[in-house]
Parts: C-alpha cells; sequence; structure tokens
C-alpha cells in the first residue's frame, strides 16, 4: 500500500503545483513598481500556498516540527517556512511572484551577486535581476514625467554610492564613495491650482 499512497500523493502535489504555478505567473516585462508596493509574503504568497496546495503546506508543516512541538509550542509558528520553501518547487521561469521582490529585497539591502547566486531556488539570475532594474526604472522615469507635467511638489535630498566593497585603491579606479545630489517629486494630492500660485509667496 506504501508505493501507493505515496504515488498517489506525489500526484496530487504535482497537481497543486500546476495551480499555484499560474496564480504566480509573471513576466519580468509586467513587473512594476506599484506590484511590487503590494506584495508581501502573506498575500502574495501564503494565501495562494493555502488555497491550492493543502497537501503540500501539510507535508512541508509535518516536516518542520514534532509532534511534541505541535502540542506544546504555543510561540513559534511553522508556517512562515512555507512560503520561503514552496519557491523551490516551483520549476517555472515565469512563476517569479516571488523570486524577483525578494532577489530585488536582497540587492537593495547590499547583498553582492555571489550571496545572490548562493540563493539560487530564491532568486532570479544576476543578468535578470539587472534587466529588472532596467525596467523599473525606466517606469520610474516615465512616471517622474507625468507627475512633473502636473501640479508637484520638488526637492532634493544627498546621497551616497558605495562604489567597490574591496581594500585596494589605485589611480585608476573609481573613488570609494560618490556622493551628491539628486531630486525627488512629489504628486500633490487633492491639488487645487489656485492654492499652487507663486505670486501671493513672491
Amino acid at each position: 500500500m506504501h508505493p501507493h499512497a505515496l504515488s498517489h500523493v506525489c500526484d496530487t502535489v504535482y497537481g497543486e503545483m500546476d495551480q499555484v504555478k499560474q496564480c504566480l505567473h509573471v513576466k519580468l516585462n509586467t513587473i512594476t513598481p506599484e506590484l511590487l508596493l503590494a506584495c508581501n509574503v502573506k498575500t502574495t504568497l501564503s494565501s495562494v500556498l493555502h488555497e491550492h496546495a493543502p497537501v503540500l503546506c501539510k507535508i512541508i508543516t509535518s516536516a518542520a516540527q514534532t509532534a511534541h512541538a505541535k502540542v506544546k509550542n504555543k510561540v513559534k509558528d511553522c508556517g512562515i517556512v512555507q512560503p520561503l520553501i514552496h519557491p523551490y518547487f516551483i520549476c517555472s521561469y515565469h512563476s517569479i511572484l516571488f523570486s524577483a521582490p525578494f532577489t530585488l529585497f536582497l540587492w537593495t539591502n547590499g547583498a553582492s551577486r555571489q550571496t545572490i547566486k548562493v540563493f539560487c531556488g530564491l532568486c532570479i539570475s544576476f543578468t535578470s535581476l539587472l534587466k529588472l532594474l532596467e525596467i523599473l526604472s525606466d517606469q520610474c522615469i516615465e512616471r517622474a514625467h507625468r507627475i512633473a507635467r502636473g501640479p508637484h511638489v520638488m526637492c532634493y535630498n544627498n546621497i551616497n554610492i558605495s562604489t567597490s566593497i574591496f581594500i585596494e585603491q589605485h589611480a585608476s579606479r573609481l573613488a570609494k564613495v560618490q556622493s551628491g545630489t539628486f531630486a525627488i517629486l512629489y504628486e500633490v494630492q487633492n491639488r487645487n491650482p489656485a492654492h499652487m500660485r507663486l505670486s501671493p509667496i513672491l
């Protein structure tokens, strides 16, 4: 009976993951800043997994804690393990609704290229990351153009960019840190053009 039960469970999990892949299907060129702001593990991944892959969730939960821990543990929740393990099972290049934001998270927090490669099952490739950054930057510039054509507020802020993680320095290398300023545009909400006239201020 054991081989038949194992085969049935495998077929069930295979069917569940097909549905999960469809729910997480997204391509690089369709990712927008608005989509990234709306993404989080609970709503983007956990809800999909619990709805479409209950058997696999149960298997992972059983593997993540002992029977004693299941009864006695009232503080720790092993459910957080499920969303982090599931992406390893999503064998689809276009099911990146978790891996793309997670890779961006690592990159924005200073993770090196080698570190991102280590998380190969959870991250998109570094080449895809560079392509995604280019896509998002183009979208942000287009949004800035749109905001600049309407009522907006502009201010400046300082920026410091680390250009190297290595100790060595010589004449042909860039400085360790590049400093400067950049403009920030804020779209004015509930704007009234009459309230934004400069003549009363000047």
